[in-house]
């Protein structure tokens, strides 16, 4: 009887009236769970698809932490035959039990001693028994364990797998003795959330009684106290010129506790034991330097818990960060997040200037190195053709709605490209002036405006200039392009930069983002410190080929130019200089998220040759029914879909007629010429007129989207023929008396559409 069943009749028969019978709440029974969101992948043409979600069969969870996971199987199985699945999914979680059952018992794994045990299935552990063996691995006495058991805050934010792990880790740590601690956690993952539920946790259980958020831009407090820590309000201040003890959670700039001018600190009006949680927003950022004017609020307040939080893993740059606050309890990097689901994929443009490239000489005496356009002389042309090349994409694209930041080397810059944008957008900035605005630092009307970009409701203001001022910390979900035109030699500021595209919004139509790079600083992705993932991607940009053989196209960052010259003071402005677009550079990645120097088309040959070496082996394949879908699913693993090849070359083709061509160089059909061929065809002479127009309706949908679409049973699922026929079953049952025979009418038009193929 047993042996019969499903794996999830083996579930709720057995397994779960199990775990009732040893004490498990309902609530605390996570049946099929899910804990990613599966990851983005674009498919071109404006569509996209996630992949397949992560789901354990059980997740257990007791007093606000995550206990244990269960895989099941069904009888069939051997009851252990599931543990290597629930290691993999308990490593994921970071749970300390990992259980595999088949019905008739279960398998334990004690993920910290390695130990299997069989257990019976009646003599599952209770949720007490199991805490208590979770509470002497930890060693945790009566007090910690009110800690680290205490709830969250009931938020509409439901907690990722990846926040529970750093909030527990960190309150481990932290009631373990453990005064410096390191959340290092992704841009777009959601420290501040995080953050704020440690802290509600500690100050709840009254562990920590007065808190500090420090922050070194207005911005992040603001966002902070009115998003994240907003259940905090009755209890919380910003620190505003004063000392006020009448608070619990206080948040405040460096800038304004350490006072200039030999003015006494504002810090210093504090007690030094006032504190006892401090948490350091963006603290790679300076807090943490020995030398640094900032260290001293950190200490003199020296008896506090400080709680460092940044998205950058530790490099040359941020040593000192890692010196002061140690090694991070918890890390959830840029790539980890884009393979869950959690945050943004994106595309990649690099164009290459000849200025950029080659310098400007501006004199016998005087030449400068393409670095330092924009930071020491000044090229308006360019400018100009930055602008225009820009705009031209967001036209060619339809993406002109599409919130857009420009990252500028300084402020003059930003406002330079402010003004070349409103002049090749006038058609835009006549509906509202706000379409093209610069936000920097000093820009106090630009400032005010920063909430409307931010917010994806709010159309205006659209492209926006800046040169440090959105580089980090303000939560940009909308931001769909990223214009990079400075150079940036650091991967600390890199990343900063790409964090702002890596938040998803799928109700504002944000899944991906695009990258134009016109200073070389995409270069960085190969350095093996870069964690992101990017899809595999061509972007076709007409070249311009006027005066290129005047030009050795060489890797800028790859040379050592000597300058001869460099004005320190004012920038040499030549607005007679004339720049050109000589190169545009395909930047391409592999499944590993590394860069590959080759072009789009012998990216595709290289996959297809190495499953079809002859043009025999491939028509072989694609002419049998049931290997189309298989030759179609192995192009998609390599994130090679239909749609992108319709991008990139001609959507008037199908998958077959693009690959043939541009692998075997053989001579395409259009897609409507496909399906004028199948209807000629005198095979349909025995097919009443309702077949005939479900055909029409087919062949319509593969003009329109390709092979893959008139596959899949559901593309009949449209109201004009709903309406005239019924429910698909009831197509299947009254036009084609039975599902066999619909299944042999496609089978013949897809015979027809590739009646060439021998």
């Amino acid at each position: 009887m047993k042996k019969s069943l499903s794996e999830m009749e083996i579930r709720t028969r057995y397994i779960t009236p199990a775990l009732i019978k040893s004490g498990w709440d309902y609530n605390d029974i996570h049946e099929e769970k899910n804990f990613t969101d599966g990851k983005i992948i674009d498919e071109g043409k404006g569509k996209y698809k996630r992949s397949k979600k992560m789901r354990v069969d059980y997740l257990l969870t007791y007093n606000s932490n995550y206990m244990a996971v269960i895989e099941a199987k069904d009888n069939n199985h051997e009851v252990g035959f599931g543990m290597q699945q629930a290691i993999e999914y308990a490593k994921k979680l970071d749970v300390l039990f990992a259980y595999s059952s088949n019905g008739d018992g279960f398998i334990e794994k004690n993920m910290i001693t390695k130990e299997e045990v069989y257990i019976p299935l009646d003599k599952f552990p209770s949720p007490k028994v199991l805490w208590q063996r979770y509470l002497k691995i930890w060693n945790l006495n009566q007090t910690e364990e009110l800690i680290v058991k205490e709830a969250l805050y009931p938020s509409k934010h439901k907690i990722r797998y990846y926040q529970q792990i750093a909030i527990t880790r960190t309150l481990k740590a932290i009631v373990k003795g453990q005064n410096r601690i390191l959340l290092v956690m992704a841009t777009g993952t959601g420290k501040t959330f995080t953050a704020f539920q440690i802290i509600y946790k500690l100050w709840k259980s009254k562990y920590k009684k007065r808190i500090l958020f420090l922050a070194d831009r207005n911005i992040l407090i603001d966002q902070t106290m009115i998003n994240d820590f907003a259940p905090f309000k009755d209890v919380m201040t910003k620190i505003n010129g004063k000392y006020d003890p009448a608070y619990q959670i206080y948040l405040g700039l460096y800038q304004q506790l350490k006072n200039a001018n030999n003015k006494t600190n504002l810090y210093e009006e504090f007690p030094r034991d006032f504190f006892d949680l401090i948490v350091i927003d963006e603290c790679h950022r300076g807090s943490a330097l020995d030398d640094c004017s900032w260290r001293e609020i950190l200490d003199y307040f020296d008896s506090a818990t400080k709680i460092g939080l940044t998205a950058t893993p530790k490099n040359e740059e941020n040593i000192n960060t890692y010196k002061y606050f140690g090694e991070p309890v918890y890390t959830y990097t840029l790539k980890q997040g884009i393979l869950d689901g959690f945050l943004a994929p994106y595309n990649v443009i690099r164009i290459i200037l000849d200025k950029d490239l080659m310098g400007v000489k501006k004199d016998d005496e005087t030449y400068y190195d393409g670095r330092l356009i924009n930071k020491e002389i000044v090229l308006p042309q360019r400018d100009q053709l930055v602008s225009k090349i820009v705009t031209n994409y967001l036209k060619d694209t339809k993406r002109r709605m599409d919130k857009t930041i420009f990252f500028c080397v300084d402020e003059e810059h930003a406002e330079r490209m402010r003004r070349c944008l409103i002049n090749d957008n006038l058609d835009m900035v006549k509906k509202d002036d706000r379409y093209v605005m610069r936000i920097t630092s000093s820009d106090e009307i630009g400032k005010k405006q920063i909430d409307n970009f931010l917010n994806p409701r709010k159309k205006y203001p659209t492209l926006v200039t800046t040169s440090k001022l959105l580089s980090t910390g303000v939560n940009s979900v909308c931001c769909k392009l990223i214009v990079i035109d400075t150079n940036i030699n650091s991967m600390v500021d890199f990343k900063q930069i790409i964090g702002r595209g890596t938040r998803i919004s799928e109700e504002f139509d944000k899944t991906t983002f695009t990258i134009i790079d016109f200073t070389g600083a995409t270069n960085l992705f190969a350095d093996p410190n870069f964690d992101g993932e990017r899809e595999v991607r061509k972007v076709v940009i007409k070249k311009n080929n006027t005066d290129k053989q005047n030009y050795k196209i060489n890797v800028l960052d790859n040379e050592v130019r000597q300058v001869k010259k460099r004005m320190k003071k004012v920038k040499v402005i030549l607005p007679n200089e004339e720049v050109k677009e000589i190169y545009s550079q395909e930047k391409l990645l592999d499944l590993d998220g590394n860069i590959i120097e080759e072009s789009f088309n012998k990216y595709v040959q290289k996959v297809i040759l190495e499953n079809y070496p002859t043009f025999e082996d491939f028509q072989t394949y694609f002419q049998k029914d049931e290997l189309k879908t298989k030759v179609i699913e192995q192009l998609e693993k390599k994130n090679i879909y239909e749609g992108i090849l319709n991008d990139q070359y001609n959507e008037e083709y199908d998958i077959y007629d693009l690959i043939s061509n541009i692998v075997y160089n053989k001579k395409m059909l259009t897609k409507n010429m496909r399906a004028k061929k199948v209807k000629k065809s005198d095979i349909w002479l025995k097919y009443d007129a309702n077949v005939l127009e479900i055909r029409d309706f087919l062949l319509e949908q593969y003009i329109d989207y390709g092979l893959k679409v008139i596959l899949d049973l559901n593309v009949l699922k449209v109201p004009f023929l709903m309406d005239k026929y019924g429910t698909i079953n009831e197509i299947m049952t009254n036009v084609f008396r039975g599902i066999e025979n619909y299944q042999q009418f496609l089978k013949e038009i897809i015979i027809k559409l590739y009646e060439d193929v021998k």
